[in-house]
C-alpha cells in the first residue's frame, strides 16, 4: 500500500494507492490496485486495473 500526499508513477505498482492531493499516472505506468484520491491524471498508454474513488482520504500523508 502506498499512502502519500502526491503519487507520480512511471513504473509498476502492485497494491492500493491513497493520495491526499493527487495521483499522476504516466504512459509507462502499470498499476494493479485500488486508488483513493481527490485528483487523478492518467496519461494515454498507462495500464490501470482496479477501482478508483475520487474523494479526499481521511488523514494526511507524506510525499512519495
Amino acid at each position: 500500500k502506498i499512502e502519500a500526499n502526491l503519487v507520480s508513477a512511471r513504473g509498476e505498482i502492485r497494491g492500493d494507492v491513497v493520495a491526499y492531493s493527487a495521483v499522476e499516472l504516466y504512459s509507462t505506468a502499470k498499476v494493479t490496485g485500488d486508488i483513493v484520491t481527490p485528483s487523478l491524471e492518467i496519461e494515454g498508454g498507462c495500464l490501470f486495473n482496479g477501482h478508483c474513488r475520487m474523494e479526499e482520504p481521511e488523514s494526511g500523508g507524506e510525499s512519495a
